[in-house]
């Protein structure tokens, strides 16, 4: 293994950690060529302005300065990524100098998507699309450095336009530290609150402090169960904006929530 790539595996290994992070932009400015020089320059900044208060004239001026080196070098440094001019319908966001969140289809990412995460310290994940094989990611390794998991509504039901919670089971088991989850917009419904029982199952629940359940068609019996179910212990922020509850169910998430709700 090459020094540099020490260097990497040390980022992909701690990815809270800055300190990874800066020593791999000393490298690059020693040892590398143009375009790691620029990004050397680019992680030290991102881990600047993310270290000063938002909307400060200083964050403000560190952001453009990293705006304009990406917008330089930034389809340099995506090339370097393993096969990544096959992710279309594909895009990645930087944030402290290297890649941390993929938005991309199912289908490509049951592809490539394990390669992928090897390669950058990718910890947020939003999968759209078909899960006609939502068991091909279930061997993947790295899953369990993804924090924050959005799913869109063609992985939530089957080509039958059923739930599959069953379906997903097996493979989003492998998520074993997620934080955030977002089912936004998915139209689950009162009866479809199963996904209660899913999140216990996988295990989500014992790391999940965040659930995004917003525009869905949720309504006060849905409410109630996520009011009072056992296994929605650990959440203290659950959103549940553009669903039709009433008053009486929005008294007790109240009074389960508190400030974590949102409606």
């Amino acid at each position: 293994m090459t020094d540099r790539m020490a260097l990497l595996q040390s980022v992909l290994a701690n990815p809270d950690d800055d300190i990874p992070r800066l020593v791999y932009a000393d490298w690059l400015e020693e040892f590398g060529n143009d375009a790691d020089v620029a990004r050397a320059h680019f992680i030290r900044t991102e881990i600047e302005a993310e270290g000063l208060p938002a909307n400060s004239p200083e964050r403000i001026e560190a952001e453009s300065v990293a705006a304009k080196l990406f917008n330089k070098h930034g389809t340099t440094w995506n090339a370097e990524l393993p096969n990544w001019s096959a992710w279309y319908d594909s895009s990645l966001v930087y944030r402290r100098g290297f890649v941390e969140e993929l938005r991309t289809v199912f289908r490509r990412f049951a592809s490539d998507g394990d390669e992928l995460l090897r390669a950058a310290p990718i910890t947020r994940l939003k999968l759209t699309g078909e899960n006609r094989n939502v068991r091909a990611i279930s061997h993947f390794r790295d899953l369990s450095r993804i924090v924050w998991l959005q799913l869109g509504k063609q992985l939530i039901y089957n080509e039958n336009d059923t739930l599959s919670w069953t379906e997903l089971h097996e493979s989003f088991s492998s998520f074993a530290n997620i934080q955030t989850l977002v089912l936004s917009n998915n139209m689950l419904d009162n009866e479809e609150m199963s996904c209660v029982r899913f999140l216990t199952q996988t295990r989500l629940c014992d790391t999940l402090t965040e659930l995004d359940l917003s525009d869905n068609r949720i309504t006060d019996a849905g409410a109630w169960l996520l009011a009072t179910a056992r296994e929605m212990s650990p959440i203290v922020r659950l959103n549940l904006s553009g669903n039709d509850i009433g008053p009486d169910a929005a008294r007790a998430l109240r009074n389960r929530y508190g400030d974590g709700l949102t409606l």
